[in-house]
């Protein structure tokens, strides 16, 4: 605080207070997902690395895909088909053995249906932490990702509110936010010991990563991985939210 006196009334950051939920050591945790790609995309290394400790990871995939190509040979079907036995063969790889499929409309979700989607997971697993994409990252134009961002954080608030969507069953407590394609990352998870299987997960999608393609992305996120902070070697950003920054206070889009 910049007024004087600040610093005898308020000795302690009121923000130091709360703990920011350490990712490394999360025990369940709920990886909502746009298309089928993106888990690996946005956290291979990082889940693979938790399964390896013990934690429970689930992924739930909220659309199947069916709209991700430009060929207009593929019916929308068949790609879903593809996509899910694709993303089974990535998570396999990334050691994750849960993972469901909402089949919802590609490039049509809507905040309310992912929100819909999302609460039973929350109230059923109990997870500590939920993980979805950033809806507030500058210049994301995909809906979908601005849907399941907007709809999976939602769900979190809502998650102890029993009488917000009670089909989905009685209220839990809220798990810590981590945000993946943020651009205000404040938590950066050491991808050592588990950046192959990301890079060999992606591969797995082959219908959106052409083998040719793969070392390309490898070495882009290789690179931005090394400009990151938390010293030399591969990494995955996050911005990780406890649910009291997400509503009515505007600290949390300082540095917390």
């Amino acid at each position: 605080m910049d007024v004087e006196g600040a610093d005898e009334v308020f000795p302690l950051s009121f923000l130091s207070l709360i703990p920011r939920h350490d990712l490394r050591h999360a025990r369940r945790l709920l990886f909502v997902a746009p298309h089928p790609d993106d888990a690996a995309v946005a956290a291979g290394a990082t889940l693979a690395r938790l399964v390896a400790a013990g934690a429970q990871v689930r992924v739930l995939d909220l659309t199947s895909g069916e709209t991700g190509t430009p060929s207009r040979d593929v019916a929308p079907g068949d790609l879903a088909r593809l996509r899910e036995e694709e993303e089974r063969a990535s998570l396999a790889i990334l050691g994750v053995e849960e993972v469901t499929f909402g089949r919802l409309p590609d490039f049509g979700l809507g905040e309310k249906d992912v929100r819909a989607a999302v609460m039973p997971a929350v109230r059923e697993m109990h997870p500590d932490v939920l993980m979805m994409p950033d809806p507030w990252t500058p210049y994301e134009a995909h809906p979908d990702h601005r849907a399941a961002g907007l709809g999976a954080v939602s769900a979190l608030l809502a998650a102890g509110l029993s009488h917000v969507l009670p089909e989905a069953g009685p209220g839990v407590a809220q798990p810590a936010a981590a945000f993946y394609a943020t651009d205000r990352p404040n938590a950066f998870v050491p991808a050592e010991g588990f950046w192959e299987k990301k890079i060999a997960a992606l591969g797995a999608h082959r219908s959106q990563f052409p083998a040719e393609m793969v070392p390309l992305y490898a070495g882009y996120f290789a690179e931005r991985s090394e400009a990151m902070p938390g010293g030399p070697g591969p990494k995955e950003a996050f911005r990780v939210l406890d649910a009291y920054f997400l509503h009515m206070n505007p600290d949390g889009a300082g540095d917390v």
